[in-house]
This record gives C-alpha cells, sequence and structure tokens, in this order.
C-alpha cells in the first residue's frame, strides 16, 4: 500500500494581503502529477484544508478541483479530517454521501471511532476537536486540556482496536516539544493544547497536520507532513512537499519529499542603500521578500522603492539602531546647507553619507530652493 500523505493545505492564504491561490493551484498540479507517476492507493489530508472557517469561492473551487482530479477522474480514496482553521459544521455537508466514492471527509466526534479499512489497514479519521465539543459528548465536564480530550478519544478508540490489523491514526494536533513557526495559530494560552507523544502508542503510525514544518517532530511511528507551501517568513528555511508512506512486508516506510514552489520565500536583512544599489540582492528577483533593513531615516517612501524593484517585496522592516549620545559642533557660517548635513550625520553616526543619500539630500535641497525663490 501507498500513501500520500499532505497536510495544511490552507487553500486561499494570504500573507500581507497577498493571494497565494495561483502559488496553491500551481502546487496542487504538481501532487496531481506526482500521485500519476507513484499510482499512490489512498491520498491523506490531515487538517487544515482551508485558511478560514469560511473559505472564498476560489479557495472552494481549488479544493474541488483537487478531490475531483484525485477521487473522481482516477478513483483512488481520499481521507481528510478538518483542522482548527477549517468550518468543520460546514465542511461535513455531503460527507455521507461522498463516503460511497471513498471520499471520508471527518469533521465531528462522533466519526472518529468507526475506522475505514483499506485492506488489512484500519485508518481511524479524528479531526481537530474543541474541549467545550468534547465535553459535551461525553458528559464530562472535568476535560479541560487538549491533551485530555485526545486521551479520551484514544480510550474509546483502544476499545474497538482491532490488534490483528494495522492501526493508522490521522489527526491534527500539536505533539508537545515540537518546533513551532509564526504560522501555527495559538489554540489557546500555554500548554492546556499540547499532546503528549506517548498516549498514540496503541498505533502502528500516526499522520499528522497543525504543525508547517515536517521535521517539527522526530519519532519512529508519529509524522508531520508539513505544510503546502512557506505561509511565514519565519518558514523560509523549511522543506515544503509530502511524505510517501508505503507499507510493505509488514513494515511502514516513510520518507518526506520535497516539491519547489511556484515562487519560493527569502528574508534579506542588509542595508537599504545596499538593496538600492543592487550590492546585495535576492537569489531570485521574483521571490516573495521580506527585507530587514536598516538605514531608512532618510528614504522617503521606502517600500515603494523596493517594489519597483522587486514586485514581491511583502514585509518591510526597519532595524533600529542604538546610537549613543553625540554632541555635534558644526561650523555652520562657512558651510553650505549640504555640508551642514553632511557634517552633522557624519559626527552623529561615525560614517559619511551613502551616495543614495547624497541623492536625497541634494534632490530635497533643489526642491527646497525652487520653492524659496
Amino acid at each position: 500500500m501507498k500513501i500520500m500523505h499532505l497536510g495544511d493545505l490552507h487553500i486561499g492564504k494570504k500573507i500581507n494581503g497577498h493571494l497565494l491561490l495561483d502559488d496553491q493551484k500551481f502546487m496542487i498540479d504538481q501532487y496531481i502529477k506526482i500521485i500519476d507517476e507513484k499510482q499512490f492507493d489512498v491520498v491523506i489530508i490531515a487538517g487544515d484544508v482551508y485558511d478560514r472557517s469560511i473559505p472564498s469561492i476560489e479557495a472552494i473551487q481549488l479544493f474541488e478541483y483537487f478531490v475531483k482530479a484525485v477521487n473522481v477522474e482516477r478513483n483512488i480514496p481520499l481521507f481528510v479530517v478538518t483542522g482548527n482553521h477549517d468550518g468543520a459544521s460546514r465542511m461535513m455537508f455531503g460527507h455521507q454521501f461522498f463516503k460511497d466514492h471513498a471520499f471520508y471527509l471527518n469533521a465531528s466526534i462522533q466519526q472518529a471511532f468507526q475506522p475505514v479499512a483499506l485492506d488489512d489497514v484500519h485508518f481511524y479519521l479524528v479531526p481537530y476537536i474543541d474541549t467545550d465539543v468534547a465535553k459535551y459528548y461525553f458528559k464530562d465536564e472535568t476535560l479541560k486540556t487538549h491533551g485530555q480530550v485526545y486521551q479520551r478519544i484514544i480510550e474509546a478508540i483502544s476499545d474497538v482496536l482491532d490488534d490483528t490489523k494495522q492501526n493508522v491514526l490521522v489527526s491534527h494536533l500539536f505533539i508537545t516539544g515540537s518546533e513551532t513557526t509564526d504560522s501555527e495559530k495559538e489554540l489557546s494560552i500555554g500548554t492546556i493544547d499540547n499532546v503528549d507523544v506517548n498516549m498514540f502508542k496503541p498505533f502502528d503510525l500516526v499522520l499528522l497536520g497543525h504543525l508547517h514544518h515536517p521535521f517539527a517532530l522526530t519519532h519512529d511511528r508519529v509524522f508531520y507532513s508539513g505544510s503546502m507551501l512557506k505561509f511565514s517568513f519565519s518558514e523560509v528555511n523549511q522543506p515544503k512537499g509530502y511524505r510517501y508512506i508505503e507499507y510493505i512486508n509488514n513494515e511502514w516506510k516513510v520518507q518526506f519529499v520535497p516539491i519547489a514552489p511556484k515562487t519560493d520565500m527569502e528574508h534579506i536583512v542588509s542595508d537599504f542603500d545596499a538593496i538600492i544599489t543592487k550590492k546585495v540582492t535576492p537569489k531570485n528577483p521574483n521571490s516573495y521578500i521580506k527585507f530587514e533593513l536598516s538605514g531608512l531615516h532618510l528614504t522617503t517612501d521606502p517600500m515603494r522603492r523596493l517594489k519597483e524593484m522587486y514586485p514581491n517585496t511583502l514585509e518591510l522592516k526597519p532595524i533600529v539602531e542604538a546610537i549613543d549620545e553625540v554632541k555635534a559642533v558644526v561650523d555652520v557660517m562657512n558651510k553650505t546647507d549640504f555640508e551642514i548635513i553632511a557634517s552633522f550625520y557624519e559626527s552623529f553616526h561615525q560614517n559619511p553619507l551613502s551616495t543614495h543619500q547624497v541623492e536625497t539630500i541634494q534632490r530635497i535641497l533643489k526642491e527646497v530652493q525652487h520653492e524659496t525663490d
């Protein structure tokens, strides 16, 4: 049996107002191409299909495009659980009908205890479960943390677990001690939503979503798929792709396979003048770029200038320079306006004006002179 393990598609995601649908369509087309090449027996999506609980029409259409290509046109079983970003109640629409076509979309706690059988493997599809939902379902007000909720769910699953089969859990959660990034939305304050990895001992394999780094956790039976794309600049150095899983000779073999995105992401820390003069350049001028720059204090509308050079600039963060108190004495009687400014700047910063700063100041002085003539 060959499995493609995906998760955290976040279809409809925006980064600083920039919609990523074209990038996500590109990745979905790559998935479909790989499915054809590898001839997977089942495709799994471990939560956060969408980025919002009420996705846009365009986001819904893109997921439908993927479902049609995989499940309808290729007749490949598709197993999906909802994540904390998904609108679970909305995604449940049609799930009974979907089952008849081997499309299992589990969005409620009631669906967690009945496995989906495929050959000798039983898949338990457990969506992200809020503590209030678990309290109501189990009629137990003592369930206050995500860890307690999952412990209770796994105990209930263990009661029906068939030890003669291979048992695989698919879910969307945060394992205690895993590596996080800025993209993972905090489910609550502190550690009440952390889940101990040891509670998954009844399962032969655990396939998870929620954390965007595919190697957020190192474990021999528990794996994160990682996210479809780099969804924040804290993920710049993370690989993105999918998990290739094969069950052969009573053994699970799991590997991560990277996929190059349509547009990569870069984080550049430098000086504004070095960027404008192209002393420092991105690896790819078309990358999504976050600039973290010094030397912005004498620059008018730096973001506009950066976007003129690199249209996919998505973020600009100034580097706040620590400056010791300096007393500067400048002879203003025998110097031009430009010389006064240049002398003051050099006394203050212990460095002369850059070429870009010189040009900017001279332009401003000419504009002021023209207005006063």
